[in-house]
């Protein structure tokens, strides 16, 4: 049965909003994508530097999922 295989498949996850200040400053934060460079995909963080402003404020974690920006 399709449904059941889809359902096994499904992954649970949270969403929040995270509202960086950075005023000027870089986010401190790099994103990287699984998929092929002619499809896209999800955006997920991949390394959050040390110190930065991601790092310091603790809201943004490694292999967290970037769904929408607003700049």
């Amino acid at each position: 049965n399709n449904n059941l295989s889809l359902n096994k498949e499904r992954k649970k996850f949270v969403t929040f909003t995270v509202d960086l200040q950075s005023e000027g400053q870089p986010l401190g934060l790099t994103l990287a994508s699984e998929a092929a460079a002619d499809v896209p995909g999800p955006l997920y963080i991949s390394a959050v530097s040390s110190g930065g402003l991601a790092d310091r404020t603790k809201a943004i974690q490694v292999n967290d999922q970037l769904v929408i920006t607003v700049l």
